[in-house]
């Protein structure tokens, strides 16, 4: 990769403290971004998980596979705010 592009990834972004910890606790990343293995302009979750072996999901396959729903606002508040989309017992 590129010094910019290795910059940019462990810069103020978390992505790599992401698969740091899925590493560590065995976990899944999900993620919408597709692996270009080939890219030296930026870092891309999915080619760091694998060079590390942590395993990947497609977000929407997760939502899937997990029953989440995003509840969008179709109405604002008293104050005037709208409502923030959630998920799901994640609230």
């Amino acid at each position: 990769y590129r010094p910019s592009a290795i910059n940019a990834f462990t810069g103020k972004d978390a992505d790599f403290q992401l698969i740091a910890f899925a590493l560590e606790h065995g976990l899944t990343v999900a993620t919408h971004e597709r692996p270009k293995p080939n890219a030296r302009k930026r870092v891309l979750i999915p080619d760091v998980c694998v060079a590390m072996g942590v395993p990947t999901v497609d977000t929407f396959d997760m939502m899937r596979a997990t029953g989440a729903s995003l509840h969008l606002a179709s109405a604002p508040f008293d104050d005037g705010a709208l409502v923030a989309p959630t998920l799901p017992g994640l609230e």
